[in-house]
C-alpha cells in the first residue's frame, strides 16, 4: 500500500467515519428541570473557560437535555438562561481529557435571584466503563515526581514502573509487560516504532493533562495490550501567560551509598554503582493570542543536562587472571545526558464550531559515557559511547460540529525517532572471557575490546485519521454512534553492527581453550550446520534493513443510554497489519484482528454520585518493527569455532572454522526471510472488569473493582521441522512442535502461551477542594503463566514477537508459575495539601511485595541465561519495597508575577533496600533440563539441592537497590 492510498482513504473517512486513536477533548452534558422536576426545553447553555476560544453554546432539546462537545481540558463556567427563569451559573466545572461531565440542573422562577452553584461537578463519570485516572497540571506540579510524563502516569492505580536498561522508561499495567502500552501526545501515536516502548520524551512543564487508561476502554482505542497514556500539551489563551523554570539536583544534597549496598554489589556480581548525579534542568514557555478568541499560540523550550557518576566498587583483579585494562576501585565514569526539549502549538478558530490545531514537539538527545547495559568490568572502549537519539513530531488537526447532532474531527501527523551509536569502541571487536577467575569465582562478566552490538537507525510513522460521531434520540433510548478508520505508514532505515565486524568468545572444555566468532554473514552456506566454506569475506558489517509496514484499523461503537440511569457501550474494532521484507514484499499480513467490546454503566443512585459498571473485550497488539529488522531483513548470524581469538594471536580475527574444537565447527542462524505461518493470527488479550464507584462525600469517591486479563494468543518465533526459525502462533498451526538445541533428536509439543492476571483493587480519589487532593489505591493480584510478554523480563530480552521463549524445547521446561512481574500486594498514595498562607505540601508513597526468585541456567548457544532450572518462584521472593517522597512549594507574589520556590525530597527515609536479585544459578553449562538420550525432561532444581548446587557464587544475592535519598531544588516564575 502506498502512502498516497493511505492518505486518500483517511481523508475520505473525514466525511464518512473516522477513528479517534487518542482523545484530546472532553464534553459536558446533562438535563435541565424546573423546581418541580419538569424538564425545561429551549434553555440556552453557554460554557466559557480560559482553555476555550470564545464560548460553546447549546440549546436544550424538548426533553431538557443538552450537550457541549470538543471542550479542551480545563475548568469551565456554565450559564443556563431561559425567559421566565432566573439565570443559573454552575462554576468550577472540571472537564478532563476524554471525560464526560454529567450535570443535573434545576432552574428557579424569574422572581428569585440568580443562582450560582460552585464546585458541584460530579466526581464520577456515569457513562464510562474505562478505568484509569486523569491527572491535571495542578496535581502533578504539587507532588514529588520525575520530570517525564511516564513518571506522572505512575500515579494511576494498576501502573508500576519496570524501567531498566533492558526496557527503558517502561511501565507495567495490570500484568502486561513494559512493551505493550501505547503513548499519545496531542493525538499523535508516539509509541516507539522499533520496540513498542515510550518513543518520545516530554517534560511536565509542557503538559496540560495526562490521561491514563488502564482498562475497559471503548472500541475507538486499540493497538495496545497494556494501557494507554494520553497527553495533551498546553495551549495559548486570551491572556498572555508563561513560565520560566529551573531545577537543580546536586551531589551535595544526595545521601551516600550505604555500606550494605556497596558490600552487596561486590557479592552480587555488580560491576559498578551510581554514586551521585548532577542535573541542570531549565527552560521557559509562553502562551497567548495573536487574535483574541481566534488565534492562540504556545511555545516552550527546556534544556536538560543530567550527569550520573558510575563508580567502581569492586576490585576486578582480586581473583587474578588477565588484566584487560580493568578500571580500579574508586574510578568514576560520568554518563552525561543532554536534551533540548521543545514544543509549539497554534490553535485557530475560523468559525463558531470549527477549529484547526497545529502542534509539534521534539526531544533531540545526546548521551556521552557508559552506554546503557554496558559492563564496566572491562576496558573503557567497551562501555564509553556517544549516542544520539530523539526525533520530531508534527500534527495538523481539525475539529468541527455540524448542526446539532454531528461531530467530526480529522488529523494528519508524522512521528520520527533515531538511534545513532558511536565511539572508539565502535571499530574494535568485543571479546568475552568466560574462563576468567573474576567470572568463575565472583559471577562478574568479563569483557574487553569494543561495543559488541551497535545500532544506527531512523524510524518513522505517518498517520492520517478521521472521526465522526452522531447523536440520536428516541431509538429505544439515546445513542452516540461513532465509527471510523485510521491508517499508519511505518518506515525503518536500520544498520546493525558488530563492532569491529565480529564478537569473539573464549571458552574452555575438557582443559582445552577455544574461541567462538559471531558475525553477520552476507550469504548462507549450502548446509548452515557445516559452514566450512566461510571465511572473512563472508562478514557483513553492517546488516542493513530498509523496509516498511502499513497498519489499518476501523471501528464502530454505540453508547446507548437505555434509561437515564443505564448506559450500554457496544463496539467492534478491526485492525490489519502488513509487514514487508527488505525486498519490498509482504512477509506477513494479519487482517483478522477483530476486537469486540461490551460494557454497561448503572447509575444506581440516579444522581450521578455512584455507578456499577462492567466491561469485556479483546485488545490486540500492534507489532513493532523489530520483527522486520531481525526476521525479514536479511539478518544471518554465523557462530564459528576455532583456536584463534587470543589477544596475542595475530590471527585472532580469522573466522575459518576448525572441526577439532570441543564444539565442532559451528553453524549459521538463518533469519534473512523467516517463514511465516500462512494462517498467522494476531496477538491479543481478553479482559473483564467489574466494579463500583461511590461518591461518599463532596469531591471524594471510593471504588472497588475486579480485573481479569488473559493472554489469548501470541505471535513468536521458534523452530520448524527443517530446524529453521518460523513465525507463528505457539501451540497452533505449523507451530505445534519444536526441537531441542543440543541434538534436535526429538520433536516436542509447544505449550500454548499463558499469562493470566487477576486483581482486586480498592481506590480512593479526592478532587481538589478544601485545600487538598489525593489518589490512593491498594491492589491484590496474581500473575501466572509461562510467558512474560513482548518484553521477556526473565531473560532481559526486548525483541517483541521474536523473543526466545519458544525457540527451543529446553526453554519451555519448568517455565510455568508466578511470572517475573508478579507482586501479591501493592499500595500507593499521591496527594497534596495547600495551606491558606500559600505553602503546598505533597507526598507520594508506595509499598509493594517482592518479585519471584527463579534459578536460571546458562545456555551456550544463546550466550544468555535462558533455562528455567527451577520452577518459577521456587527460591522465594525479593524483599518487599517501600518508599516515601516529599514535595514543598511556596509561592511569593511580586506584583503580577508569582515566584514559586520548590523542593522535592526523594526517598525521604533513605531506605536503600533491594529491588532485584542475581538469579543466574550457573555461569557456564553446568546443568540441563532435558535428558538428550531419552528426550525426557529432568526434574527441577529446588532450594537445598545437594546434587546440583548453584555454581554462580552471586546467585540469589541482591544486585539492584533503591536510589539513596536526594533533594531537587526548583524555582518557577509565572506571569
Amino acid at each position: 500500500m502506498r502512502v498516497s492510498r493511505v492518505t486518500t482513504l483517511s481523508l475520505l473517512a473525514l466525511f464518512a467515519a473516522g477513528l479517534a486513536f487518542a482523545q484530546t477533548t472532553g464534553s459536558i452534558e446533562g438535563t435541565i428541570v424546573d423546581e418541580t422536576g419538569t424538564v425545561l426545553p429551549g434553555v440556552t447553555v453557554e460554557a466559557t473557560s480560559p482553555s476555550l476560544q470564545g464560548t460553546k453554546v447549546a440549546v436544550a432539546d424538548d426533553e431538557g437535555r443538552f450537550r457541549l462537545v470538543l471542550l479542551p481540558p480545563g475548568t469551565y463556567a456554565v450559564k443556563f438562561t431561559l425567559e421566565g427563569f432566573a439565570a443559573t451559573d454552575q462554576n468550577d466545572v472540571t472537564v478532563g481529557l476524554g471525560r464526560i461531565v454529567t450535570l443535573h440542573v434545576a432552574m428557579r422562577s424569574a422572581f428569585k435571584d440568580e443562582v450560582v452553584v460552585t464546585g458541584s461537578t460530579p466526581t464520577i463519570d456515569v457513562k464510562s466503563t474505562e478505568v484509569g485516572v486523569n491527572i491535571e497540571q495542578e496535581f502533578f506540579r504539587n507532588i514529588p515526581t520525575g520530570r517525564n510524563y511516564t513518571s506522572v502516569a505512575q500515579v494511576a492505580p494498576g501502573v508500576v514502573s519496570t524501567s531498566s536498561d533492558d526496557c527503558p522508561g517502561c511501565v507495567s499495567v495490570y500484568g502486561s509487560s513494559g512493551g505493550e502500552n501505547a503513548y499519545y501526545l496531542d493525538g499523535v501515536n508516539t509509541t516507539g516504532v522499533e520496540l513498542g516502548i515510550q518513543g518520545k520524551v516530554l517534560n511536565f512543564e509542557f503538559i496540560q493533562e495526562v490521561q491514563v487508561k488502564t482498562g475497559g476502554y471503548l472500541a475507538e482505542f486499540g493497538r495496545a495490550t497494556g494501557g494507554l497514556i494520553n497527553v495533551i500539551t498546553k495551549s495559548g489563551g486570551n491572556d498572555y501567560h508563561g513560565d520560566a523554570f529551573g531545577y537543580y539536583d546536586s551531589p551535595d544534597t544526595q545521601s551516600a551509598l550505604s555500606g550494605d549496598v556497596v558490600q552487596g554489589a561486590d557479592e552480587g556480581g555488580v560491576d559498578s554503582l551510581v554514586s551521585g548525579h548532577d542535573r541542570q534542568d531549565f527552560g521557559a514557555d509562553i502562551g497567548g493570542y495573536l487574535v483574541r478568541d481566534r488565534l492562540w499560540f504556545f511555545g516552550a523550550y527546556n534544556h536538560v543536562r543530567d550527569t550520573e557518576d558510575h563508580e567502581i566498587f569492586q576490585d576486578f583483579m582480586e581473583y587474578g587472571g588477565t588484566n584487560y585494562n580493568f578500571p580500579a576501585v574508586g574510578d568514576v565514569f560520568a554518563r552525561e545526558l543532554t536534551r533540548d526539549l521543545w514544543a509549539g502549538k497554534l490553535t485557530w478558530r475560523p468559525a463558531q464550531n470549527h477549529s484547526l490545531i497545529v502542534s509539534g514537539f521534539g526531544d533531540p538527545t545526546t548521551l556521552d559515557g557508559p552506554g546503557p547495559g554496558q559492563p564496566l568490568s572491562s576496558e573503557p572502549t567497551v562501555f564509553m559511547q556517544n549516542i544520539e537519539s530523539g526525533g520530531t513530531d508534527v500534527t495538523l488537526k481539525y475539529e468541527g460540529v455540524i448542526g446539532s447532532s454531528l461531530v467530526i474531527d480529522g488529523q494528519a501527523a508524522s512521528h520520527t525517532e533515531k538511534t545513532i551509536v558511536d565511539g572508539p569502541g565502535f571499530y574494535i571487536p568485543r571479546f568475552y572471557d568466560r574462563t576468567h577467575p573474576l567470572y568463575l569465582e565472583a559471577g562478574t562478566l568479563v569483557q574487553s575490546g569494543g561495543f559488541g552490538y551497535a545500532q544506527r537507525a531512523e524510524f518513522g510513522r505517518e498517520i492520517v485519521r478521521g472521526n465522526a460521531a452522531y447523536f440520536a434520540k428516541d431509538l429505544l433510548g439515546d445513542h452516540e454512534f461513532k465509527g471510523g478508520v485510521e491508517a499508519e505508514h511505518l518506515t525503518v532505515d536500520n544498520q546493525n553492527y558488530n563492532s569491529g565486524g565480529q564478537r569473539i568468545y573464549k571458552f574452555t572444555r575438557d582443559g582445552v581453550d577455544y574461541y567462538r566468532h559471531r558475525f553477520y554473514t552476507n550469504d548462507v552456506p549450502v548446509d548452515a550446520n557445516d559452514p566450512t566454506e566461510i571465511d572473512n569475506s563472508w562478514i557483513q558489517n553492517p546488516n542493513v534493513v530498509k523496509s516498511k509496514a502499513n497498519n489499518l484499523a476501523a471501528y464502530v461503537q454505540d453508547t446507548w443510554r437505555i434509561a437515564p440511569t443505564l448506559t450500554l457501550n457496544l463496539g467492534l474494532r478491526w485492525e490489519q497489519q502488513e509487514l514487508y521484507d527488505n525486498a519490498g514484499a509482504v512477509s506477513a499480513k494479519i487482517d483478522d484482528n477483530w476486537a469486540p467490546r461490551l460494557g454497561f454503566v448503572w447509575d444506581f443512585a440516579g444522581d450521578g454520585s455512584s455507578k456499577v459498571y462492567g466491561s469485556w473485550g479483546y485488545f490486540h497488539e500492534s507489532i513493532p518493527m523489530d520483527i522486520i529488522i531481525r526476521s525479514f531483513g536479511g539478518e544471518n548470524t554465523a557462530f564459528i569455532y576455532n583456536f584463534h581469538g587470543a589477544l596475542d594471536d595475530p590471527d585472532r580475527t580469522t573466522v575459518q572454522c576448525d572441526p577439532n574444537t570441543p564444539r565442532g565447527c559451528g553453524n549459521v542462524t538463518v533469519g534473512a526471510h523467516t517463514p511465516v505461518d500462512p494462517d498467522l493470527k494476531g496477538q491479543y488479550i481478553e479482559e473483564l472488569v467489574v466494579g463500583a464507584d461511590v461518591e461518599v462525600a463532596k469531591d471524594f469517591a471510593l471504588g472497588a473493582k475486579y480485573v481479569w486479563r488473559d493472554l489469548g494468543r501470541v505471535i513468536e518465533d521458534g523452530l520448524n521441522a527443517d530446524l529453521n526459525y518460523l513465525i507463528g502462533n505457539p501451540g497452533e498451526g505449523t507451530f505445534r512442535t519444536t526441537y531441542d538445541y543440543d541434538c534436535s533428536c526429538y520433536a516436542f509439543p509447544v505449550n500454548k502461551p499463558k499469562r493470566t492476571f487477576e486483581g482486586v483493587e480498592l481506590t480512593a480519589r479526592k478532587r481538589f477542594s478544601d485545600n487538598w487532593q489525593m489518589v490512593a489505591s491498594y491492589l491484590w493480584s496474581k500473575l501466572e503463566g509461562n510467558y512474560d510478554g513482548t518484553f521477556q523480563a526473565s531473560t532481559g530480552q526486548l525483541d517483541p514477537n521474536i523473543n526466545s521463549a519458544f525457540d527451543y524445547a529446553e526453554f519451555q521446561v519448568n517455565n510455568s508459575g508466578f511470572l517475573t512481574a508478579d507482586r501479591r500486594h501493592q499500595f500507593k498514595v499521591d496527594g497534596y495539601y495547600a495551606f491558606p498562607f500559600g505553602l503546598s505540601v505533597g507526598a507520594s508513597a508506595y509499598y509493594r511485595t517482592g518479585l519471584p526468585v527463579t534459578a536460571y541456567g546458562y545456555t551456550f548457544g544463546y550466550e544468555n541465561w535462558e533455562l528455567y532450572l527451577s520452577e518459577r518462584g521456587a527460591f522465594g521472593r525479593t524483599a518487599s519495597e517501600y518508599e516515601a517522597d516529599l514535595h514543598l512549594g511556596y509561592p511569593v507574589r511580586l506584583g503580577s508575577v508569582e515566584v514559586n520556590l520548590m523542593a522535592d525530597v526523594f526517598n525521604l527515609l533513605d531506605r536503600q533496600g533491594e529491588t532485584n536479585r542475581n538469579m543466574y544459578y550457573t555461569l557456564v553449562e553446568d546443568y540441563q533440563v532435558i535428558d538428550y538420550d531419552t528426550g525426557e525432561a529432568l526434574g527441577p532444581i529446588r532450594p537445598g539441592d545437594t546434587d546440583r548446587p548453584a555454581t554462580n557464587p552471586a546467585f540469589n544475592k541482591a544486585n539492584a537497590w533503591q536510589d539513596p535519598r536526594s533533594v531537587r531544588l526548583g524555582v518557577r516564575i509565572t506571569f
